[in-house]
């Protein structure tokens, strides 16, 4: 795969958006996908994307509790 200046076998970092070629860290089991499809340029932007999916998931897990709470 090639981008516009030519670099090839380039990924993107998940977090950061640095264009990185070499070691990645992935990450796509955070965001339920297959596999290779998300990748984060260090360790330390793994931690933080792995950090937000699990802030995100308890804060979707506290709105249900309390919609299913009032509800009955």
């Amino acid at each position: 795969m090639t981008c516009e200046r030519g670099m090839r076998d380039y990924m993107i970092c998940t977090n950061c958006n640095v264009v990185f070629h070499n070691d990645p860290e992935d990450v796509s089991d955070y965001f339920n996908l297959t596999e290779g499809l998300a990748f984060a340029c260090s360790q330390a932007c793994a931690e933080k994307i792995r950090m937000g999916s699990l802030i995100d998931h308890m804060k979707r897990k506290t709105n249900y509790e309390k919609k299913t709470a009032s509800q009955g």
